[in-house]
C-alpha cells in the first residue's frame, strides 16, 4: 500500500536520530517556557517530510495540534486535512478524542491522550479496566497508556506527562511496525475478472 511505503520511508530515516532527539528533548523539557502557539503555527506550514524529519525531532514538548497531525498521518498514511479544526473534527468523529478533555491546539498534549488515540489506530489489545471503566470515561487515558505499555509500544511513564517529539516519533515507529506485522494496513483489492482475463488460455 502507498501509505505503508510513505510511513516506512519516514521512520527508517528517523531511526538513527530518535535516541539523540529524545535525550535533547528531556534535557530541554525543564528549560525556559516554549512559545507553543508559534511552534504549532510553524508546524502547520511545513510539508509532511519536513514536519516529520526536522520539526518534530527537535521539539522538547509536542502540542495537541502537532500530535493530531502526526497521528492522522500514522492512521491514514497520507495528508488529508489542512487545518487543526478539520483534524480535530475528524478525530472526534472517529471517537479517538473526548470533548471533556478540553485539548487546545497550542498546549502540550499528555501521554495518556496520545495513547488513547494510538490504541485505537492499531486496534490494540485492551485490558478489562480499559474496556469497562475507560469506555465510560473513568481513567480512560491512564488505562490506554497501560495497554500500550503492555504491548511494548511505549515505555512506562505517568499518563499526565508531556511527550517530546522524539518520544512521539518512537511511538509512531513502533505502532507502524505493529500494524504491518498484524496486517492492519488495507491492501489493494484484486480485480478477479481482470486477473483471470490476463492468464493465458489453457490448451
Amino acid at each position: 500500500m502507498a501509505g505503508r511505503g510513505v510511513l516506512t520511508s519516514h521512520f527508517s530515516l528517523l531511526t538513527s536520530r530518535l535516541l539523540i532527539c529524545a535525550v535533547l528533548g528531556w534535557a530541554a523539557a525543564g528549560c525556559a517556557h516554549v512559545d507553543r502557539t508559534e511552534q504549532v503555527n510553524r508546524a502547520e506550514q511545513l510539508g509532511v517530510d519536513e514536519f516529520l524529519h526536522e520539526h518534530l525531532p527537535a521539539r522538547a514538548v509536542v502540542t495537541t495540534g502537532e500530535a493530531y497531525r502526526a497521528l492522522l498521518l500514522l492512521a491514514d498514511g497520507d495528508e488529508h486535512y489542512n487545518s487543526f479544526d478539520a483534524r480535530a473534527a475528524e478525530l472526534m468523529r472517529r471517537g479517538w478524542v473526548r470533548t471533556e478533555w478540553n485539548l487546545r491546539r497550542e498546549e502540550p498534549i499528555d501521554a495518556g491522550a496520545v495513547a488513547y488515540m494510538v490504541i485505537r489506530i492499531v486496534h490494540g489489545e485492551r485490558g478489562a479496566n480499559s474496556l469497562v471503566l475507560g469506555s465510560v470515561g473513568v481513567g480512560e487515558r491512564r488505562y490506554a497508556l497501560r495497554d500500550l505499555e503492555y504491548m511494548g509500544l511505549i515505555e512506562q511513564r505517568p499518563a499526565y506527562r508531556w511527550l517530546t517529539g522524539g518520544e512521539l516519533l518512537d511511538l509512531m515507529g513502533r505502532a507502524d511496525e505493529y500494524m504491518a506485522k498484524h496486517k492492519l494496513y488495507p491492501t489493494q483489492p484484486v480485480d478477479l475478472r481482470q486477473e483471470l482475463a490476463s492468464r493465458p488460455a489453457e490448451g
